[in-house]
């Protein structure tokens, strides 16, 4: 099944009224059917509260029923422990970034895999970040190869050009 780190900007966009994007609802969609994993750094808590508080202005009821549906979205929270928090730095240095938006970046390396988000900042680190409406195709491409009993080496290729196949 695919595994991505997912960051509080995704998070945060499925609870946007009348807003919300289609494709962050889509990976909501998939990981509560369980079509894919998510992980984040377990300090994506403290983002995702400080941004329903400070920004959006919610009150403790509302910041909590988000939070429930959020811990109930079966999204794994990692620690980052002290220990590799030099890490964090180096990726904070090299892609001068936030220490909140290291971490995405650090736990995808560590596993080998790939963030979702839309903050157009993280969205530019192409190499390790992908956008919702990636996800949604990739998700798709994914079903398709366990489907039709695709090579794992063949499956690359199909990432790169998923029109070589149809998809229903």
């Amino acid at each position: 099944m695919p595994k991505y780190v997912i960051d509080a900007s995704v998070v945060l966009d499925w609870f946007e009224k009348d807003i919300a994007s289609e494709d962050s609802l889509s990976v909501y969609a998939k990981l509560v059917e369980g079509k894919i994993e998510l992980c984040a750094p377990e300090y994506m808590w403290l983002e995702v509260i400080n941004v329903l508080v400070m920004k959006k202005k919610c009150n403790q009821t509302e910041t909590g029923e988000v939070m429930e549906t959020i811990l109930n979205s079966g999204i794994a929270f990692e620690k980052i422990d002290i220990e590799e928090y030099k890490h964090v730095l180096s990726v904070m240095k090299e892609h001068h970034l936030a220490s909140y938006d290291a971490q995405y970046i650090y736990l995808a390396k560590r596993k080998g895999i790939q963030v979702i988000s839309v903050d157009n900042l993280m969205t530019k680190l192409k190499e390790i970040t992908i956008r919702p409406e990636q996800i949604v195709r990739i998700g798709n491409v994914v079903h398709a190869v366990y489907e039709k009993g695709i090579s794992f080496n063949n499956y690359f290729i199909l990432l790169a050009c998923p029109f070589l196949i149809s998809i229903s």
